[in-house]
Order: structure tokens, then C-alpha cells, then sequence
């Protein structure tokens, strides 16, 4: 066992120069990002980002390492914000000189030797610089910040491991600690990375091929929190593919995705990582489509208005999560409590678009608000 285990960390150490290069060629075409409802601050980060070069001496290896970086995480950040539709028509500006938008660079962490130089590296640019040239360029960018989701990684181990590569226990900790790993801190689609609760597990699990809502419902209740997601990793050694399955919730809406990645049989790790930098952006590229439409329709048209609501519930637990439900929605500028009973209370909002715009929103996520004798009701 001892040396099955020794075997598998040389072989990590054989293949880190290749994850490492890899990675940061991931982080190139996707981005991993921040919140708060537009982008706060005047500048954007993108953190962690995975730097290596060689040359003649350290020196010089640091010198490339940090221009080549420069320039893949500003193409990151350039995928953060522009919607995926416009991918095509930002090439031009991947070829640019990105230091007179830079910043600053900090160092998270870094190796080097007498001709290598890897390190971690946070690049920050100025927004105003950057949003200021893409206007000139004339495309579109997103600076609009998704209500924050919880997302619960879970990995179930296949029945046929003969190399027993990973166990379900082991599988679930390496799941778990790649997504806390991503940039989410900086993501337009914040997520909240949480293991599934063990009273919870037998349901999600079952929920997986069942498809009941009735779990997703009882996870909403747990977390108080309308938006959550569960990420299912299940490896099949025989085929070399990697299922994914996202089911649940996000601010975009309800969603059940099935994705499948090449399987390394020798490097799981990897291929968890790689779907898990793909997967944000196909989370991110949700939330910039569905904006994007709305910086269209919305704008100049659907004005905040006032709207008054009865809200019927049935216990206070409830009640909360309506009121974080509403408070968080995306359109909501102000939110006032009233009248409160033990079943019912009389709220205040203003919503873009008012109370058919609310109506509609609300039922994206699975609420009932209806016109009833002159009263918005909520039930």
C-alpha cells in the first residue's frame, strides 16, 4: 500500500509541469471571478492565476514568466465579461499590450530554479481603463453580479476501479477542494462551495436519477438560500469518460446539465479540475446571456416601480427565506416590511417593471405571485 502510494506521488511529480501549463491555458479561456451587484471597485482582479517559463536564468525566466501571465489572465478577464456569443470578435485584443491597463501584481506563491520560474499571481487591472477600451472597440461587455448560489460537489466513486484510483471518500475531498480553489471570489456567479448535509446525502443522491424536487426544496430550506446546485462528478474508468451532472438552481434559473470529459486514468485529478474550470464558465456564461438580453430589454423601458405585496407563509423559517428571496432578486431596489402575522405579512418593493416583471420572475423560481381583488398575493 505504502508503495502504491509513493508510486502515485512520483507520478503526480512527474506530471505537475504538465498541469501547471495546462491549467494556465484554461485560465486563458476561461475565467474564475467577483460580486456584489455591478462589479465593485474601480478595478478587476483575477486571482491565483498559474505562471511558468524557462530561460537561460531565473532572472529572465521571472521576466517572461510574468509578461506571458499578463497577457493570458487579461485575455481571462476579457472571457469574464464579455458575453460568449462575442468570444469571436475579441481575438484582436488578445494581442495587445496589457500593461498600460495593469495595475498592480502580487505574488501568492512561487518555485523557481536556476532556469525555471513558477508562481501563483494576482494581476489587477483598472475597470475603467478596460471597459473604457472595449467601448472604443465597440463590443459589449457584462458588469452585472449574480445573487451568490451554494453549490455542493459531490464525487461518487464507479463500480469498476480496478486500479482503485480514488475512493468515494477521498474523491469527495479532492471535488470539494478543487471548486474552493477556483477564483470564485472574483466570479460573476458567486458561489458558496458546501458539502451536502449527512441527514440530506440519501436524498441528494437518490435525486440524481429521480430528478425530485422535493430535495432541492429541503436543501433551499437548509441553506436559506433559493439558489442551489448540486455537482455530481461520476468517473467511468471502462469508457475513459468523466460524467458531470449539475442539477438544481442558479440566479439564471433552473437548470440540468450533463456534460462528459476524457478520463486520464493516471491524472483524475486533473481531468476534475479541467471540468471544474469549464463547468464556472458554463455557470458564468449563463448569468452573461441572460443579462445581456436584459441590457436591451430592460433599458430605458422598465423603470422601478412600486409594488405591494401580501405574503402568505406558514412559518417563520419560511418567512425569512421569502424575505431573502425577494431581497436578493435581481431588479429588487428596495424592500419594506408591514403589517406581520403568524401566516401573513404586507410588503413594500420596488421591482423594474413592477408587478407583471415581478410576476414573472418570481414564477422562474418556482413562486406564485397572482392579482387577486386589486392585491399582489404571494403564496
Amino acid at each position: 500500500m505504502v508503495a502504491k502510494h509513493a508510486m502515485l506521488v512520483r507520478l503526480g511529480m512527474q506530471l505537475f509541469s504538465k498541469r501547471i501549463i495546462c491549467y494556465a491555458a484554461l485560465f486563458a479561456l476561461l475565467t474564475l471571478i467577483e460580486s456584489s451587484a455591478t462589479i465593485a471597485g474601480d478595478t478587476y482582479t483575477v486571482s491565483g492565476f498559474p505562471v511558468e517559463s524557462k530561460a537561460e536564468n531565473a532572472v529572465t525566466a521571472k521576466k517572461l514568466a510574468i509578461k506571458q501571465g499578463r497577457k493570458d489572465a487579461f485575455r481571462s478577464l476579457l472571457k469574464r465579461i464579455v458575453p460568449v456569443s462575442k468570444y469571436g470578435i475579441i481575438t484582436d485584443l488578445y494581442k495587445i499590450n496589457p500593461s498600460p491597463l495593469t495595475l498592480s501584481i502580487a505574488i501568492q506563491s512561487e518555485n523557481s530554479s536556476s532556469t525555471r520560474y513558477i508562481a501563483s499571481l494576482d494581476f489587477t487591472f483598472s475597470k475603467s481603463a478596460v471597459q473604457q477600451k472595449l467601448k472604443h472597440e465597440g463590443i459589449e461587455f457584462i458588469d452585472v453580479i449574480a445573487p451568490i448560489a451554494v453549490a455542493i460537489p459531490i464525487y461518487i466513486s464507479p463500480n469498476f476501479d480496478e486500479n482503485n484510483v480514488m475512493s468515494a471518500a477521498s474523491g469527495n475531498q479532492i471535488w470539494q477542494n478543487i471548486w474552493n480553489n477556483l477564483d470564485l471570489k472574483n466570479s460573476i456567479t458567486p458561489l458558496n462551495i458546501h458539502r451536502v448535509p449527512k441527514k440530506l446525502y440519501d436524498a441528494t443522491m437518490q435525486s440524481l436519477d429521480k430528478k425530485q424536487l422535493s430535495t432541492f426544496h429541503l436543501l433551499m430550506q437548509h441553506y436559506q438560500q433559493p439558489r442551489i446546485f448540486v455537482m455530481y462528478a461520476i468517473p467511468d474508468f471502462q469508457s475513459q469518460r468523466l460524467n458531470i451532472v449539475l442539477a438544481g438552481r442558479d440566479a439564471t434559473g433552473s437548470f440540468n446539465l450533463k456534460r462528459q470529459y476524457h478520463l486520464d486514468s493516471r491524472d483524475l485529478t486533473y481531468t476534475l479540475e479541467f471540468a471544474a474550470v469549464i463547468l464556472l464558465g458554463i455557470i458564468e456564461g449563463r448569468w452573461k446571456e441572460i443579462n445581456r438580453v436584459k441590457s436591451y430589454s430592460l433599458e430605458d423601458t422598465k423603470t422601478p416601480q412600486d409594488v405591494e405585496i401580501w405574503v402568505e407563509f406558514k412559518t417563520l423559517v419560511q418567512w425569512r427565506y421569502i424575505q431573502k428571496m425577494l431581497r436578493e432578486l435581481p431588479g429588487t431596489t428596495s424592500l419594506q416590511t408591514g403589517g406581520l402575522s403568524t401566516n401573513g405579512a404586507h410588503l413594500k418593493l420596488r421591482y423594474s417593471g413592477g408587478g407583471e416583471e415581478l410576476q414573472s420572475a418570481l414564477a422562474q423560481q418556482g413562486r406564485s405571485l397572482s392579482f387577486d381583488r386589486g392585491v399582489w398575493v404571494l403564496r
